[in-house]
């Protein structure tokens, strides 16, 4: 063992030794660091309880922890060590007693993995090793912070669950200790910032109280968002509860409203005096919604602002949504004025924008982010200039205000200029020629994601299909997403159905086959009153196109009456089911217009057949007419070719309903279920119908 240690204990940081020290080793020799698995194993089974989780081994080395977690029924491990030595004489020592372990050359400082996809990472040495640089362990180099702050921001992002992160250490006597990693500022920070989904403030507020070390971090998240001024004006009032309106410089307010980062306004705030010009300096984002938006400048003017989201609302609310357009006009010059180096990255609208907020919003030509969902306030000559604008990399707009002729009559020259030169994000709401002339100045395939809202009484798919051919054209080797979407009247198309074919009123195969050159697509949404008319060839044709598909939505039926056009059953059918799974082996989320119910699956016969089975999909939605249940030969196919499926539910005239839960379902596994009488006991037990507490 000796004549495998490094010179110094910085050698346990690099590639090159454990290199040289693996292709010394034999593919019998292991080592593991601090403890085995036996004395670790009542905490992973503690903290793992399902035998099915995807576990991720960090810098998994040649130790034994993966094989006996293996052993001890824990298949589904992924191990990764940025040692290719290592790792290949690590597959071929279990590619045939442990088959179902997977073994990848990755640092883990950048994995190459899809994000969400494990349930579980374990780090058992690998982050120590990092720590071994010169310098002291608990005030570690900037690299090893830089290094070790890559690993925990790759597990955060490769986690189904944030929730949970454990750090112990065996270096003590007690498996209680915190590791050295959570004292290391940068790491900890992290941490709190992507586990915001639990009860965010009252953690931090204890955090703070815990440990001198997380005082300010902690501090910093609770204060970090604030859903009104409240917070902060509390601190302002004397002990018979009445507000003081001056600041005095040395009060405790400053120190609080420095740690605002985020603000949202519903309501109007108080007008506050103090010797500084704001009162958040350090706000990057404000969301102002409505009465929001009359809030005084000092509460929102800030040198780091980032992002301003405004809800004015419409013209139907009276005069309050003009009043509100010109105080945010107002704000803005005088933003601009102010911090005349300062950038804003995020702008978005919701409600009416006046003429003189038009010409403001042009002069922010540095925004990567804009939404204007503003109707007839957004004029041609905005949307000209903003075609213009350089690092423009989201846009979210309604054009229903501009017609083809307006917008081709203020065109500007593109001669010397690109259009949408960074553009990788558009949804836009428009008729179909307005929709085109935006969609036929976007740059060749810069476009990732794409969400298209026609505004016409009946899906008209004659134009449709030029939109189609320029986002074929233009986006063949980058689009991801891809949403389609017709906004229709119920009692218009009633009125217009007769006359017109069917194969004008509802995507077919032919009309679909535009967009086969999208090999990229990760998810297509068909968003329409009447779905895409397809049989199960036709589905099968078009799942051939994108095999990377992780998302397929394609509507449902409608329940009118008066849709004497629309076959009585749908033509795709369940038996397309082992199809999808084929071709689509990355799909989590799936809705078809299928109905349950049809008498498609076959009894199973004496002959054995090759059963297919996709491990992905999460959730399966269809829509004809809703069942009361599904029928067991269904859930039972469905189940066989989707062995992981979360929920079902079926779409229709009476909202969404939820036919199968698999969590439910498990629970109820646990019940007896022999009579009536044993039910109402089990209801009369626990207040969730659990016998006996259980």
């Amino acid at each position: 063992m000796k004549d495998n240690l490094p010179d110094t204990n910085e050698g346990y940081g690099t590639k090159e030794y454990w290199d040289e020290r693996y292709s010394k080793e034999s593919e019998d020799d292991s080592f593991d660091w601090f403890k085995t698995y036996s004395d670790i194993a009542p905490i992973i089974r503690e903290l793992v309880p399902s035998k099915e989780a995807r576990i991720l081994m960090l810098g998994c080395g040649n130790s034994k922890l993966s094989e006996e977690m293996y052993d001890d029924g824990y298949k589904n491990i992924v191990n990764t060590d940025y040692s290719g030595i290592l790792i290949e004489k690590m597959r071929q020592k279990h590619v045939d007693t442990r088959p179902e372990m997977e073994w990848h050359e990755m640092d883990v400082r950048d994995l190459n993995f899809d994000s969400d996809s494990f349930d579980v990472a374990i780090d058992k040495g690998t982050m120590d090793a990092m720590m071994t640089a010169k310098g002291d362990v608990w005030d570690p180099p900037e690299d090893v912070i830089e290094s070790c702050t890559k690993e925990v921001d790759e597990v955060l992002r490769l986690s189904l669950d944030h929730r949970r992160i454990d750090f112990r250490t065996t270096r003590f006597p007690t498996s209680n200790i915190m590791h050295s990693a959570l004292l290391i500022d940068e790491i900890f920070g992290l941490i709190l910032d992507k586990c915001s989904d639990w009860d965010y403030q009252n953690a931090a507020t204890r955090l703070a109280r815990t440990h001198s070390t997380f005082k300010d971090l902690a501090l910093d998240r609770v204060w970090r968002r604030l859903d009104g001024p409240e917070p902060l004006t509390k601190l302002l009032e004397d002990g018979s509860g009445n507000m003081q309106s001056t600041i005095p410089d040395n009060h405790s307010f400053h120190s609080y409203a420095a740690r605002v980062k985020h603000l949202c306004l519903r309501q109007e705030a108080p007008a506050l005096s103090s010797s500084q010009r704001t009162l958040l300096p350090n706000l990057t984002s404000v969301i102002l919604g409505r009465p929001g938006c009359s809030v005084p400048t000092s509460w929102i003017l800030s040198e780091h602002l980032q992002e301003l989201q405004v809800i004015t609302g419409n013209l139907n609310e009276g005069s309050e949504p003009l009043k509100r357009s010109a105080h945010i006009d107002s704000f803005l010059r005088q933003w601009k004025e102010t911090y005349p180096n300062a950038e804003l990255s995020r702008l978005g609208f919701r409600g009416w924008i006046s003429p003189s907020l038009v010409d403001t919003i042009m002069t922010f030509t540095s925004l990567r982010f804009l939404a204007l969902l503003s109707g007839s306030g957004v004029t041609s000559s905005l949307l000209h200039a903003i075609t213009l604008f350089p690092h423009l990399e989201e846009l979210n707009i309604h054009t229903n205000g501009i017609t083809i002729d307006e917008f081709r009559h203020t065109a500007p020259s593109y001669n010397d200029t690109t259009s949408f030169p960074t553009l990788h994000t558009l949804l836009i709401t428009g008729n179909h020629s307005v929709v085109g002339a935006v969609l036929d100045l976007v740059q060749f395939n810069t476009l990732e994601k794409l969400s298209i809202e026609v505004d016409s009484p009946t899906l008209n798919v004659p134009a449709w299909k030029p939109i189609l051919q320029l986002i074929a054209a233009k986006a063949a080797q980058s689009l991801h997403q891809l949403d389609l979407r017709n906004i229709e009247e119920a009692d218009e198309m009633v009125n217009s159905l007769p006359g017109i074919p069917l194969a004008d009123m509802t995507f077919t195969i032919e009309a679909l086959r535009i967009l086969a050159p999208l090999r990229c697509m990760r998810s297509f949404a068909v968003d329409t009153m009447l779905p895409p008319d397809l049989t199960n060839a036709e589905m099968e044709e078009m799942l051939g196109w994108w095999p990377r598909l992780e998302k397929l939505f394609l509507s449902t039926l409608p329940f009118l009456d008066a849709f004497i056009l629309q076959p009585s059953q749908p033509r795709t059918t369940i038996a397309i089911l082992p199809a999808i799974a084929k071709r689509c082996p990355l799909l989590r989320e799936l809705t078809l217009p299928l109905d349950p119910n049809a008498p498609i699956v076959a009894k199973p016969s004496s002959t054995p057949k090759t059963v297919i089975e996709q491990h992905n999909l999460r959730q399966l939605t269809f829509g004809h007419f809703q069942p009361s249940e599904l029928s067991p030969t269904f859930l039972e196919s469905v189940l066989s070719i989707f062995p992981r499926l979360d929920e079902v539910d079926c779409d229709s005239e009476c909202g969404t309903k939820t036919l199968f839960n698999r969590t439910l379902s498990e629970i109820s596994l646990l019940l007896p279920s022999e009579s009536h009488e044993g039910a109402d006991k089990r209801t009369a037990g626990t207040a969730d119908g659990l016998a006996n507490g259980q």
